[in-house]
């Protein structure tokens, strides 16, 4: 096998040429390759974390909207429940799960770069446990996911005052614990927390999330800067923004 440093040359009629300069020795290019690996990784916890963020966004909207667009009557509940309740059902079970697969994403990655003894993966275990144990909100829909897909939707309860538009969407920890063992680590939770606000749990798992990606996408912070350093050696961008080389 035979490697190569190329460059795409675009002209001014959004042409591209590929051209083939220096060869590369297989060991650099096992480097570059590495460098590269490494960068994806970081981009795909990004990209991961705009999905998980997106997600959320678009539940507490339609939370928020929601909570006061529409007056519920006797009349009217069951057509209310069909259409406002199941959209926030909806939403609520793409965001759980989208978190999920974000969380697990992170731990395959990792485990598979550096494997599960490394120290890495000790940072990733560290985090990952500090953050569900200190933040009901973490660990609360990290679980309900495995409820949302074993047993029932998560609204359960709509609370509202006859008379006015003010709602709140309502999750009822009685209702959740009819099945314990989804709920390992939650049981003082649901002591004090017999009805959870959606609303609230979504509102406040913002910042969170933000600040468990950061630390997340920081734990290879050595490597990630060490690849960068690499790669930028082998791409030049001249001022006319024509050509751009890279290996």
């Amino acid at each position: 096998m035979v490697y190569y440093i190329g460059s795409i040359e675009k002209n001014k009629n959004n042409g591209e040429t590929l051209r083939f300069y220096d060869k590369l020795e297989k060991e650099e290019y096992e480097k570059l390759d590495t460098a590269y690996c490494t960068l994806k990784q970081f981009t795909s916890i990004y990209n991961y974390y705009k999905m998980v963020e997106e997600n959320r966004k678009e539940l507490y909207k339609a939370i928020k909207k929601s909570k006061t667009n529409e007056e519920i009557s006797c009349a009217n509940y069951m057509s209310y429940e069909k259409s406002t309740v199941y959209n926030i059902n909806r939403l609520t079970i793409n965001f759980v799960g989208i978190f999920y697969s974000y969380i697990n994403n992170i731990e395959y990655d990792i485990s598979r770069e550096y494997g599960k003894n490394s120290l890495h993966y000790e940072k990733l275990q560290e985090i990952t446990n500090r953050y569900f144990e200190y933040n009901f909100e973490y660990r609360f829909l990290y679980r309900l996911r495995n409820y949302c897909i074993h047993h029932d939707l998560p609204i359960n309860q709509i609370n509202y005052t006859i008379g006015t538009k003010l709602k709140d969407f309502a999750i009822n920890s009685n209702i959740l614990m009819e099945h314990p063992e989804e709920w390992k680590h939650l049981e003082t939770d649901f002591m004090s927390r017999k009805t959870i606000s959606l609303y609230d749990v979504v509102n406040n798992f913002q910042n969170l999330l933000l600040n468990f990606n950061k630390e997340i996408s920081l734990i290879n912070k050595k490597e990630i800067v060490e690849a960068m350093l690499l790669l930028a050696r082998y791409i030049y961008i001249p001022l006319d923004n024509t050509l751009l080389i890279m290996a």
